[in-house]
């Protein structure tokens, strides 16, 4: 059976896709010492077919550098393994692009992208999930294997779901509307929570707090605020002591909420 590794931890779909090719899965921690960053070591380098990077990352919006994924790019052709990264949050960002993937590839000799695929998706750019629309660039020859698998296995989405997806694919004026409503919603969590380590990317804050479902269950239960506690993204226990918080409200609605979350946090630290 495969071998596939993700980061821990992650959006969920990583663990199913996993479960459904009956594969073995690899977790890369996530933690405030590791600097929420994915590794391999190389054991599991020469055990591994397929890695998975999500980078702007959910939840702790950790971008990996340009230099970082040239370092992946040729591991994965060093160790021939298939190198994804999830970009679907590529373009919420404060003031600077986070790189892609397909840019380490051409700063790493491999302009074909061997091995190689992202990910993209109206979900977050558009602020439209419910059109579940996306695209998937890379290696030409994983490419064609993949276009045989969605053929059988995919569903074909009703023409106006398509010409809607279309319209937001080729507008980017909405897309930047949004970008500038979570770039300030970062700005204005950072100016709250001073000792959290904030990224300039998604739209996510990765919350320390004492224990995060505890936390969670007592936020909702006496304000209504709902927050997710990390434990329930990860495995073995990682994140559990730490509350993901979604900015994705217009910033004027968000200062409040956002500075009851940091009184209860320093009440209950």
């Amino acid at each position: 059976n495969p071998t596939i590794a993700y980061p821990n931890p992650f959006y969920q779909i990583y663990e199913g896709s996993a479960q459904f090719a009956r594969a073995k899965s690899l977790l890369m921690p996530l933690t405030k010492e590791n600097g929420f960053t994915p590794s391999l070591n190389e054991k599991e380098l020469q055990e591994v077919d397929l890695v998975i990077l999500n980078s702007p990352n959910n939840p702790t919006g950790r971008t990996l550098s340009l230099e970082e994924l040239i370092a992946w790019v040729k591991l994965a052709l060093k160790h021939d393994f298939i190198l994804i990264n999830d970009e679907c949050y590529s373009e919420i960002y404060e003031n600077t692009p986070p790189p892609s993937l397909l840019e380490a590839c051409m700063l790493a000799d491999n302009e074909a992208f061997k091995n190689v695929l992202v990910i993209h998706s109206l979900s977050k750019r558009s602020s439209a999930p419910g059109l579940r629309s996306g695209f998937i660039a890379g290696d030409s020859s994983l490419l064609e294997k993949y276009k045989a698998f969605r053929t059988y296995l995919g569903y074909t989405s009703a023409n106006a779901i398509q010409k809607a997806s279309e319209a937001a694919w080729l507008d980017d004026t909405h897309a930047e509307f949004f970008r500038n409503i979570y770039a300030n919603n970062l700005k204005l969590a950072r100016k709250i929570f001073k000792d959290t380590l904030i990224y300039p990317y998604s739209f996510y804050v990765y919350l320390p707090v004492q224990n995060g479902e505890n936390f969670a269950k007592m936020l909702y239960q006496n304000e209504g605020i709902t927050t997710l506690p990390a434990l329930y993204l990860g495995r073995n226990h990682i994140g559990a002591d730490y509350v993901r918080l979604a900015l994705v409200y217009d910033t004027p609605l968000l200062e409040k909420p956002l500075e009851i979350i940091e009184t209860y946090r320093e009440n209950h630290a």
